[in-house]
């Protein structure tokens, strides 16, 4: 997996896995993305412009967040910007920030329906994520 590292964000000392171009808010939340995924992000920026990324609730493994175009879903005071998958922002609600201390958040692409209002819900694949302590052991 392509990823870029960035160091001692936001003064806090971390080191950061994120997708290249890619910008983050809250240091204690690392975000990276499968081929897979990122493969069906080109895809979906091809037909739609740029995207966007927006999970509520909390973080499940597996859980589905949601594609949106760019703009399209109305974000709130408590969605925090976690960072971005090639270009496509990548929000959570301020709940699933909560539910973990440092953790790795993977964005993934499998077979499965998405959600009713998901843009990839005509390819037969639907995005997920799963969440790892950032520290095993």
């Amino acid at each position: 997996m392509h990823m870029a590292s960035i160091s001692q964000f936001a003064g806090h000392g971390h080191e950061a896995e994120l997708a290249p171009g890619s910008g983050r808010l809250r240091p204690w939340l690392y975000l990276s993305a499968t081929p897979a995924a990122r493969h069906l992000v080109a895809r979906l920026r091809a037909r739609y412009g740029p995207l966007m990324f927006h999970q509520a609730g909390t973080l499940r493994a597996p859980d589905s967040p949601l594609c949106f175009s760019h703009g399209d879903f109305p974000l709130v005071e408590r969605d925090v910007l976690l960072g971005a998958i090639d270009g496509a922002p990548f929000y959570l609600s301020q709940d699933c920030c909560r539910c973990y201390g440092e953790a790795r958040i993977r964005l993934d692409a499998v077979p499965g329906r998405a959600g009713v209002f998901s843009l990839e819900r005509w390819t037969g694949l639907h995005f997920t994520t799963t969440i790892s302590p950032l520290h095993d052991g």
